[in-house]
């Protein structure tokens, strides 16, 4: 039995002793008696009987914090449950968006003269639309999953914004009104980054999917090679993609770091 019940019971075995037992010990000699012995003891009395409001008072509010912490544990709980039961479609979802990235990238690598992007070849086509309903479901499954187990997934949606940007970038860089030059290897390294994103959103399909109970905490250079084959780039058709990815691998860390994605080749055209 836990301290709180024993004190209860302790204070409640007072006020009987006080104003049950006693009376009935002085009653021969008459309430004067009882009273008067009351009279006595009446701070202390007075101190016993607050005390004991006051612990029943703490016992219910401890009993409504407690049972509140219950409801808020099952709310977020179910929420959860939910949010992982649309995971699938919003992977999906992001996983597209790399496809049709990749594949306008590949379009613009065609267009190169040597080691630069003519003028004008980028156009707002170019860049595709985010999920943004995928991104709100992978935000919500962020905030209702245990702290350790969505720091994966915070990357991946932080690393599908930046790519987003960087994609505008290069628009607005090979705009012939800018004095900007987009070259080769900024969009070599952009394959790269949709690979990892295509990665990261890959590796959580088994999750996802409930055929697994955890969900994954790291991405493997490995695992961005096999999602470049995913993404139709083979390293016979386009060997310096393929180059780039082995350089930022021996930069060493997760491919998904910032520092990784800080530290690639970038063309001089975009201050990303």
């Amino acid at each position: 039995m836990s301290e709180k019940p024993i004190g209860l019971f302790a204070l409640a075995g007072a006020f009987v002793w006080l104003f049950v037992a006693l009376p009935l010990i002085y009653l021969p000699e008459g309430w004067a008696a009882f009273f008067k012995w009351l009279h006595n003891w009446q701070t202390l009395v007075a101190a016993g009987v607050a005390l004991l409001a006051a612990m029943l008072a703490f016992h219910n509010t401890t009993r409504s914090l407690t049972h509140s912490e219950q409801l808020d544990f099952r709310r977020r709980a179910r929420k959860h449950a939910a949010i992982r039961a649309m995971l699938p479609l919003a992977l999906a979802e992001i996983t597209r968006y790399t496809h049709e990235s990749v594949a306008e990238l590949k379009k613009l690598l065609e267009k190169c003269d040597e080691e630069t992007l003519p003028k004008g070849a980028a156009c707002e086509e170019f860049v595709r639309s985010l999920p943004t309903e995928s991104l709100s479901t992978l935000s919500e499954f962020i905030e209702y999953s245990e702290e350790a187990d969505v720091n994966l997934m915070e990357a991946i949606l932080a690393r599908v914004q930046i790519h987003d940007s960087r994609t505008r970038s290069l628009v607005t860089a090979n705009s012939p009104y800018s004095g900007g030059v987009v070259i080769r290897t900024e969009l070599e390294n952009l394959i790269i980054d949709a690979a990892i994103i295509n990665a990261g959103t890959t590796s959580f399909f088994n999750y996802a999917r409930r055929h697994v109970d955890r969900s994954p905490k790291e991405l493997s250079w490995d695992m961005v090679d096999s999602a470049l084959m995913r993404l139709d780039v083979w390293e016979d058709s386009f060997p310096r993609v393929y180059e780039a990815a082995e350089r930022r691998r021996g930069l060493g860390g997760s491919p998904i770091d910032f520092a990784s994605w800080q530290r690639r080749s970038r063309g001089p055209s975009l201050g990303a």
